[in-house]
């Protein structure tokens, strides 16, 4: 597929630039313009370029690099559920992230967390934005062991326990993503779920399931509303609320203890606490960017490390709430979807498209989403407080 280059004008990148390098006599150079390669799901983003060139700055030659975002409000499929809204609560606004990083919000993340540098947000019609943000040139946290995805809750508590002790007041802007969770939480089915049923389970590669993985899914369904009133109550702060692998970075060269950039905060919002930290280990295992093997591991490592960081940030709550939270959070987000997995194993369209994505064998695939499915569902008796 050939993709075509953004027609960048030279008065907007100069200004780019000069922020990038906090020169403002800066002049353009040479410059190219080459996309990135990254898995586009969401129909808000219509593409990631790597703008890169020299500048010329008091007679010497400087090298810059930034990241332009295509953001759409007319981009992808409008009958997808990925598709981009004008409603500003609505957790794909399509306007949010420039706003975002307007706000100064994401000036209060702590030591060990950062957000790339905005250069600035242009509009490009009325259903178009580009904006230009520093290129950290960092690979993402797929793969990462479970011990760096601790330290990276640590930091997360620290930001948001700040919150929850009231340090940092809680933003109200309209445009903040509202119900996310409810949102991303599947309705309870008119017509039984087949994963509720032992035979929908009984043939290979489905037959790695646990035999109480049915009977699990069925009493989830029937609690669905009382967790989530639950998780509603749990204290609130800002969230990323797309806090997974790919949108974590860490330079090469930071080390293991390293600074890592949190990247994407197009869904943003208020939430609770523990949401972010949930997502982060059950959807990165869904992604298959980390192994779900690592799950054992991870799943508690991760709530202490951030419940450490709540306390760091003077959070003086009940941390028995939040931990059944973030345990409701990942039965709820990955417990009632098993369903998906039977149609990973038996749609030959969406196995060959994983397989395709991912690599196969298909068998696989279907055997690290039971994994993540078999986990979050095993949280539901520490979903009881």
């Amino acid at each position: 597929m050939t993709v075509t280059s953004p027609e960048i004008g030279a008065e907007e990148l100069v200004a780019t630039v000069r922020a990038a390098l906090d020169e403002p006599g800066a002049t353009l150079g040479a410059w190219t313009a080459t996309p990135l390669t990254h898995r586009i799901i969401n129909g808000v983003t219509g593409g990631l370029w790597r703008v890169a060139g020299t500048a010329h700055v008091g007679g010497a030659a400087r090298a810059w690099s930034v990241v332009l975002k295509i953001i759409g409000g007319m981009a992808g499929d409008p009958a997808s559920p990925f598709a981009p809204t004008e409603e500003p609560g609505h957790w794909n606004y399509w306007r949010r992230e420039p706003l975002v990083y307007a706000s100064g919000l994401l000036d209060a993340l702590p030591a060990g967390l950062r957000a790339p540098r905005s250069f600035g947000t242009t509009l490009r019609g009325a259903h178009e934005a580009w904006l230009w943000l520093e290129d950290l040139a960092a690979p993402t946290a797929a793969g990462w062991p479970p011990a760096r995805f601790g330290r990276a809750a640590r930091s997360l508590g620290r930001w948001q326990g700040a919150y929850a002790a009231g340090r940092i007041p809680l933003p109200d802007a309209p445009w903040l993503s509202t119900d996310w969770l409810r949102a991303w939480v599947p309705p309870v089915p008119a017509t039984p779920d087949p994963a509720t049923d032992p035979a929908s389970w009984r043939d290979p590669p489905l037959d790695r399931a646990p035999s109480w993985l049915p009977g699990a899914v069925a009493a989830l369904w029937a609690r669905r509303d009382a967790l989530l009133a639950a998780v509603e109550a749990l204290p609130r702060c800002l969230c990323h609320r797309d806090l997974w692998a790919s949108n974590l970075l860490a330079a090469p060269d930071s080390g293991p203890g390293g600074e890592i950039a949190i990247i994407d905060w197009s869904q943003a919002g208020v939430g609770v606490l523990g949401e972010d930290p949930a997502n982060l280990v059950f959807d990165s295992a869904w992604m298959y960017a980390v192994p779900s093997d690592d799950l054992p591991t991870t799943i508690p490592l991760v709530i202490d490390e951030y419940c450490a960081g709540l306390r760091e940030a003077g959070w003086v709550g009940e941390e028995r709430a939040v931990r059944a939270g973030y345990a409701a959070i990942g039965a709820l987000r990955f417990g009632l979807i098993a369903r998906y997995v039977l149609l990973l194993a038996t749609d030959p369209a969406r196995g060959t498209h994983a397989v395709a994505s991912h690599g196969g064998p298909l068998s696989a695939l279907v055997a690290r989403r039971i994994a993540v499915v078999t986990h979050a569902l095993e949280g539901m008796d520490a979903a009881r407080g």
